[in-house]
């Protein structure tokens, strides 16, 4: 049986966490060859269990939380080292990039490999992991939420800032989001933030799209600027036969 080894590495384990704790820095080999044992109880892949330690803290007088849309671990599918695991309970820490994995739930928390991810579905949003070709790229490596698929991608980059200052009263911080679009086409990333940017990518439709614009009242604000450069590219791909496809 299953439950008394799980039992006993439960035990294991919040010992381990509680000593992790008190320590300097939590000591990531023995996390991973515990996150393994771990794996090999509930019969998973041990792969998904062998990543650092996370360390992710925020101060208590911070307000706000640093993960994607909620501090609750939701059920994700990730693509990871070559494998596709579902129903894994994940956070994504938006100010540090990276997914967090609790091992058990409850007792200690390790994350993912960036560097081992290619994408996951978190919340209805599917994101993928982009590698920039130069440091000057305007897209740099990181998660990005796929928003618009096709010959044409629109993508968002989201992050979190942690901002605190010393007041008369103590100390005081918030937590807030940035969020930022890009187009990916003939091989090159754009952001855009504007009606004007947006289409100066499309030099032989700019009349159409313009027009498209105007008919369903699209606004570039940042509360819905999202969804109308997403609306505009899905338009975009039923004027005209769609450039060959490019696949970063």
């Amino acid at each position: 049986m299953r439950t008394p080894l799980l039992c006993c590495l439960c035990f294991v384990l919040l010992l381990s966490n509680k000593a992790l704790g008190q320590a300097a820095g939590p000591d990531s080999s023995a996390l991973a060859a515990l996150g393994q044992r771990y794996a090999a109880a509930l019969g998973v892949e041990s792969r998904l269990y062998n990543g650092p330690a996370y360390a992710g803290r925020i101060e208590s007088f911070v307000k706000g939380q640093p993960f994607f849309e909620s501090a609750t671990p939701q059920l994700a599918t990730v693509d990871y080292d070559g494998n596709t695991y579902t129903g894994v309970p994940l956070r994504y820490d938006l100010v540090l990039g990276q997914l967090v994995l609790r091992v058990p739930p409850g007792v200690t928390e390790m994350y993912l490999v960036n560097e081992k991810v290619v994408r996951f579905a978190l919340g209805g949003h599917t994101f993928i992991r982009l590698v920039a070709d130069s440091a000057g790229s305007p897209a740099p490596t990181g998660y990005y939420d796929l928003l618009v698929e096709g010959p044409v991608r629109v993508l968002a980059a989201r992050r979190k800032d942690v901002q605190t200052r010393a007041t008369l009263e103590g100390m005081q911080g918030e937590i807030s989001q940035i969020d930022e679009v890009f187009l990916y086409k003939n091989r090159h990333y754009y952001p855009v933030s504007r009606a004007k940017e947006l289409l100066r990518l499309f030099p032989e439709s700019k009349g159409p799209l313009r027009a498209y614009i105007r008919a369903q009242k699209l606004t570039f604000r940042a509360a819905s600027r999202e969804l109308s450069i997403a609306a505009v590219v899905r338009y975009y791909a039923t004027l005209a036969p769609p450039p060959t496809a490019s696949t970063p």
